[in-house]
């Protein structure tokens, strides 16, 4: 969407309701196709959208729970796994996707399912847990920037927030773009696989001229946690705001219906117009 013409999301359904009715003419090559006429009525086609976008709304906000709940279930699967690895297996083999079966289990070709996903909605709860783990990391490595810029970050922060810059730079493009399903997952295992090491910084920061050091630990499984449990807060944040997308949509109803009441009014005076004219029997 043209950011710059549509500043914010109701700025185009305002403006798509200021657009007049149209109808099109479709015509054929061949003779013996007939011409048809295709009418669009902006109005239509606002409270189309709408709906659909409070649909996606209700199914992001049920995912974004299930988000929100499989922090610890992500651990856990990825402890079971490597507890049931064969010894002559890689780790390399802990590599892939998962696929979420819950969706994979409903049909949406279906007409007697009682539960109808619009098609997307196993990319988007995929999209939705890839966008809320980089929030979550974002939120991580900024409130450590900001007792950094305090002095208070020292110890093992100091170097887990090194160690998780590093490694989000190097993990940057698989956030963005088209990436494969699962993607989050394999960040995720990648960054549980990494090894626990030690690396020595200077004490207090290197603050006051001291040049001491002191050895701290880089534990990635504690990074993946603090990451986890932010993003468990994350997606009940997004969940609130996914909630209330129907109340946002209640401005843009009213004005759909003042215009169609608007439309109608005129329309009824037209009528009345042409039936007072001259031209009747009894003049």
């Amino acid at each position: 969407m043209d950011t710059t013409r549509f500043p914010t999301w109701d700025n185009y359904f305002e403006k798509l309701l200021e657009e007049p009715k149209e109808s099109w003419i479709i015509q054929g090559h061949q003779a013996h196709i007939p011409a048809y006429s295709w009418d669009i009525d902006p109005s239509s086609l606002c409270s189309r959208i709408l709906s659909v976008r409070e649909q996606l709304s209700r199914e992001f906000a049920n995912d974004l729970q299930v988000v929100s709940d499989m922090g610890g279930q992500t651990l856990q699967w990825y402890w079971e796994r490597v507890k049931n690895m064969d010894k002559s297996s890689s780790l390399s083999s802990l590599k892939g996707s998962r696929d979420y079966f819950l969706f994979l289990e409903i049909n949406v070709d279906d007409p007697q399912s009682d539960h109808k996903p619009s098609p997307l909605r196993r990319g988007n709860f995929d999209l939705l847990i890839l966008l809320a783990t980089e929030e979550a990391i974002h939120r991580v490595l900024n409130r450590w920037e900001l007792k950094k810029s305090t002095g208070e970050l020292r110890g093992s922060e100091f170097v887990c927030h090194g160690f998780l810059e590093n490694f989000y730079q190097d993990k940057q493009h698989l956030f963005h773009g088209p990436v494969t399903y699962g993607k989050t997952d394999d960040i995720l295992e990648e960054l549980l696989s990494s090894s626990l090491s030690f690396k020595n910084i200077p004490e207090n920061g290197g603050e006051n001229g001291n040049d001491g050091t002191s050895s701290s630990v880089i534990d990635p499984t504690q990074i993946a946690e603090l990451i986890l449990r932010e993003r468990e807060q994350v997606a009940l944040e997004w969940k609130e705001i996914a909630s209330e997308a129907p109340q946002y949509h209640m401005k843009i109803q009213k004005l759909r219906l003042d215009r169609m009441m608007m439309g109608n009014k005129g329309q009824a005076e037209e009528t009345r117009e042409s039936s007072s004219g001259g031209g009747g029997i009894f003049e």
